[in-house]
């Protein structure tokens, strides 16, 4: 590594949609496989839920390089007229429940040549140069495995920062190094022998077919599905209800599928389409991120658990290694698909303040 690294935030969306081809070839070069990470993903994002934020985008340069990136929006909140409450979030979160994206394995993006001296940098930089801008940082959904996150956790604990990590859900995958076979043939007989059964039962009714979109002209009737039936099954709580959200997934969807990182399939029996999931994809990771499915549709299968298998199979025969799951708990029906388990963990960084003690009031309230 040679010099030292310059650091510049960036403010402006004009900047930050500039800012594409530099930032997605850092992603490529980083250790990170996150889709939640593009700058696909975080440009859309700020695009329909920037409004009443601040742009916040830390990025470390050597020479005219980027090398870094630590991309954040900041808000501020007054409480009783006295205390202005400033916060840095990771983009792609903090939306209403309603609107929640569920953007995970956040991090700060680093060459890895830069890595562990970058996390330096920016601690320093926001205690130094911008230590007036903010009270809180939260940083959600980052990996407990990350060492990104271990070494943010310290550089701020050395700058006398209060830093508290929080475990936020247990996320699952499914390995498929060897392909599918040998992964099918690892599951418990009982999982086997029903996941046949099953397969031969909804493959033996009128017309079926298990499509993957492949023309950019199919994107529209194809995720419109996805939304009727995620509505069709849950009403006004279907996270396809909200407008903000849906809009999102049509942007980010459409950008991502010229980039072949979108997965979206759709499941006909029967003469209708019944099923369908809407996945993304990253490097050698397929994120399972939203599956529909009929309500009404009974052929006495689980249609949506074996959308799910579906994609899972196709992900391995693709040459995917890993298919994630998101969120699982003990004794879901995804449990025996699982190859592994770990935690995903919020970080909070506090700043010696005496607004960053209204911090545990304003996570009460509804978001603005």
């Amino acid at each position: 590594m040679k010099g030292s690294l310059n650091v510049k935030v960036i403010r402006d969306s004009d900047s930050f949609l500039f800012l594409k081809e530099e930032w997605n070839r850092l992603l490529d070069a980083s250790e990170s496989k996150s889709v939640y990470l593009t700058w696909e993903w975080l440009w859309n994002w700020w695009a329909v839920f920037g409004e009443g934020k601040e742009l916040f985008l830390l990025c470390l340069f050597q020479g005219d390089d980027l090398v870094g990136l630590l991309p954040l929006f900041k808000s501020t909140r007054t409480f009783l007229k006295m205390f202005r409450l400033k916060k840095l979030e990771y983009l792609g979160t903090g939306e209403k429940e309603d609107d929640e994206v569920c953007s995970n394995f956040l991090e700060p993006i680093l060459h890895p040549e830069y890595a562990e001296v970058a996390c330096g940098v920016i601690s320093e930089a926001m205690m130094d140069q911008f230590g007036g801008e903010w009270d809180v940082i939260h940083l959600k959904n980052m990996d407990s495995e990350s060492l990104t996150r271990q070494r943010l956790a310290e550089k701020f604990s050395e700058r006398s920062c209060r830093v508290r990590s929080d475990v936020m859900f247990r996320n699952g995958v499914t390995r498929f190094d060897g392909g599918w076979e040998p992964y099918f043939q690892s599951l418990g007989q009982r999982t086997r022998k029903k996941l046949k059964r099953e397969k031969r039962l909804l493959e033996s009714t009128s017309g079926f077919q298990y499509v993957f979109l492949r023309d950019e002209t199919e994107f529209q009737w194809m995720f419109r599905e996805i939304v009727r039936m995620n509505v069709k099954r849950w009403g006004r709580s279907s996270a396809m209800a909200s407008e903000k959200f849906k809009k999102f997934q049509e942007r980010a969807g459409r950008e991502l599928f010229a980039k072949e990182m979108l997965k979206l399939s759709v499941m006909r029996a029967d003469g209708r389409v019944v099923a369908g999931n809407l996945d993304y994809s990253y490097k050698d990771v397929v994120y399972g991120y939203q599956t529909a499915f009929d309500p009404e549709y009974k052929p006495n299968v689980g249609v949506g658990f074996l959308s799910m298998v579906y994609c899972l199979e196709n992900a391995a025969k693709e040459g995917f290694r890993v298919y994630d799951w998101y969120r699982v708990a003990p004794g879901e029906y995804k449990e025996h698909l699982l190859t592994a388990v770990r935690d995903i963990l919020g970080l909070t960084i506090y700043r010696h303040s005496l607004a960053s003690c209204c911090d545990p009031i304003e996570k009460l309230l509804p978001r603005n």
